[in-house]
This record gives C-alpha cells, sequence and structure tokens, in this order.
C-alpha cells in the first residue's frame, strides 16, 4: 500500500507540473491576454490559474458562465479521471486499468452497434488477423494489403493526438509494415461528406463527442469539429506551420460562430477561409449512438468518440478514446462542460468530487 500511494503521488506531482507548465507557454505567447480578478480567482477550485486565464481570454461567455465548474487539465487528469476511468497504481508506475479493453484492433468488437472503418488487417502483440478475426500469417496478411492502392496505418495501443496514424499508398505498406512492427491496425479509407471535406478535404475531419455516463444517465459534455491543417491526413495535425482547428457544433448540428487555433490560442472567423454556416444534419444521429453504446461501456465512465459521415451520410466512429479523453479544447470553445445537472439538481463536478 506504501508503494502504490508512493507512485500515485508522483505520478499527480508529474502530471500537474506538465500540464500547468504547458498552460502557462500558451499563456505566455499573449502577453495582451486579460489576467484573473481576485474575485474570479476565489471561485476557482484550485490556484493553477493558467489554465483559467486562456478560458477567459478565449471562451466568448467567459462573463456570463459560471466559471467555478471550469476544471484545468492538471485538476482533471489528477483529481476526476481517477474517480471516472479507474486508474491501476502499481509498484512499476501507472497503468489504465482496461488498457487493452480500449486497443482499437477491438474496438468493433466490443462496441459492435457502432460502424468503425473497415479492417483490413489486425496485428495484436505481433499475430495477424484478418477482418474476421481469423489468426493468419504475416505472408497472409501482407497478400490482403497488396490488394489495395493505399490504406490507413493505425497504432492501436498507448496512441492519441494523432500520433501513430498515417496514410499510407501501396508503394509504402512494405515500409509500414517495418516500423509499425505490433499491435496497429490497417483499416480502409474512409471518404468524408462534402459538408465537413469543404473545410479541408485532406483530412479526416472528426466531430469529437465527449460524453458522460454517470448514475445511469449518459450526458453529452461537448462536442467540437477538428480539422487538420491543409495537407495534413489526420484532424489532429498541422502542416506547412499552419495548426489544426475547432469549431463548436450544437446538438442540432448548428456550428458555433468562431473557430480556434487550440495550439496557439488564436481565433478565426472561418475556417481556413471557409465560412462556418453550415448545418451538419448528421449531428443528432451521432449523438444517438453515442447514449446507446456508452451505456455498454461502464468502465469507463467518460468518452471522446470520434465520428465522421461519409461521402452517402453513413456514419462511422474512427476510435474511441477511453483512457485520457481530452476536455480542454472543449471548454475553450464551448464552456465549462461539468457545469450540467444531474437528475438530483446537482452539477456533475460536484457529483463526480464527492464521489468516494
Amino acid at each position: 500500500m506504501r508503494n502504490i500511494t508512493f507512485v500515485k503521488t508522483l505520478f499527480n506531482k508529474i502530471v500537474w507540473k506538465k500540464r500547468t507548465a504547458e498552460a502557462k507557454q500558451l499563456c505566455s505567447k499573449h502577453k495582451e491576454w486579460n489576467k484573473l480578478t481576485s474575485q474570479e480567482k476565489a471561485k476557482l477550485r484550485t490556484n493553477e490559474t493558467y489554465a483559467y486565464v486562456i478560458y477567459k481570454n478565449i471562451y466568448k461567455d467567459w462573463n456570463k458562465s459560471p466559471i467555478e465548474f471550469f476544471v484545468s487539465d492538471a485538476y482533471y487528469q489528477t483529481v476526476l479521471l481517477p474517480k471516472l476511468n479507474k486508474l491501476n497504481y502499481d509498484t512499476l508506475g501507472i497503468k489504465y486499468t482496461d488498457s487493452y479493453f480500449t486497443d482499437k484492433n477491438y474496438e468493433d468488437f466490443f462496441v459492435s452497434g457502432v460502424r468503425f472503418p473497415k479492417t483490413i488487417i489486425k496485428n495484436i502483440n505481433g499475430e495477424f488477423y484478418n477482418a474476421d478475426f481469423e489468426n493468419i500469417s504475416e505472408t497472409e496478411a501482407r497478400k490482403i494489403l497488396s490488394g489495395y492502392q493505399k490504406a490507413v496505418f493505425k497504432k492501436s495501443i498507448f496512441a492519441g493526438h494523432g500520433k501513430g496514424v498515417q496514410l499510407v499508398e501501396k508503394s509504402g505498406f512494405d515500409t509500414a509494415f517495418e516500423n509499425f512492427n505490433n499491435n496497429y491496425i490497417v483499416q480502409e479509407v474512409v471518404k468524408q461528406n462534402e459538408l465537413t471535406a469543404r473545410f479541408n478535404e485532406s483530412s479526416v475531419n472528426i466531430f469529437r463527442i465527449t460524453s458522460l455516463f454517470w448514475k445511469g444517465e449518459v450526458y453529452i459534455l461537448g462536442i467540437i469539429l477538428r480539422v487538420g491543417a491543409p495537407g495534413a491526413f489526420c484532424d489532429h495535425l498541422g502542416a506547412g506551420g499552419v495548426n489544426p482547428r475547432v469549431v463548436e457544433v450544437n446538438e442540432d448540428g448548428t456550428l458555433g460562430s468562431y473557430c480556434l487555433d487550440p495550439d496557439d490560442g488564436v481565433i478565426y472567423p472561418d475556417m481556413f477561409g471557409q465560412k462556418l454556416g453550415t448545418n451538419l444534419p448528421f449531428v443528432p444521429k451521432m449523438i444517438e449512438i453515442v447514449k446507446r453504446e456508452h451505456r455498454k461501456y461502464a468502465h469507463h465512465r467518460i468518452i471522446g468518440w470520434d465520428f465522421t459521415a461519409d461521402e452517402n451520410g453513413e456514419i462511422y466512429c474512427i476510435e474511441y478514446n477511453g483512457d485520457v479523453p481530452g476536455i480542454v479544447q472543449t471548454q475553450m470553445i464551448s464552456g465549462p462542460v461539468f457545469a450540467k445537472k444531474t437528475e438530483r439538481g446537482i452539477s456533475l463536478l460536484d457529483e463526480i468530487i464527492s464521489e468516494k
């Protein structure tokens, strides 16, 4: 028990220091940003002020919002997340209890009510499988893949923020096999809907829907549309010195009035030159899927679902994030995600904090 307590304390200190440093770095880029007033500081749950300075200067309704429900990333990851998606602190370090439960190779197996991009091959701990989960040899895997002109290679565990995702042309398949080595999935490319492709056709633009399964109810904490920089394949990635951008999405599919470069903290009136006045009619269906499927996945009470719609309007879940689903970008542009009241009339934030 002493070792576990030590590891937990050390882990929290490291995460707190890292996330605070990241927020401080962003604030240092904006000397023009307004600082917090003493009255605002008094409302906050922690003294980690840099994160709240970011929210104050980016979120459009800061002055009208219950700012006491904003949470910094440091507080979220060290206090709230361990209550929602249980962590396993052992003598060797920090592990997520169900890390293999969120292996992307098993997503279509565990959450069968969601359409995922079609699997070409899978590699799990060095073993190859076909789309029907039949164990095959590497030679057979290469033969199956040879029938495609291009494919998406994606690391299946311990990867996020666009890392370990590549669009690979046929000429690069052999190199990709060597570079990815093991624990990855290879999928067919989804051709996205024209309504999102118009913002940037090179990247698969993603609807991040963050949901909370809490005491028998599924709450939608926020929805954003993430668009990769022109020339980038992944929504998380920049290209040519340009960062990806995000825009708020309402539950009826309408977009917010501005978009944000969350890496540099800069607001834009458009999405890489494209006006935002678009209604995205498939969003309500995405929400319906989330509310139905999250109930089956109680090990992870907070999940970040990444959806897109194809050229025919069919909805695909690119992946779900059940270990450390981020909330910072959503709060930047949509406000405090835990401010919603439960059926008991108490905020989600207060109920989560009181959880033993």
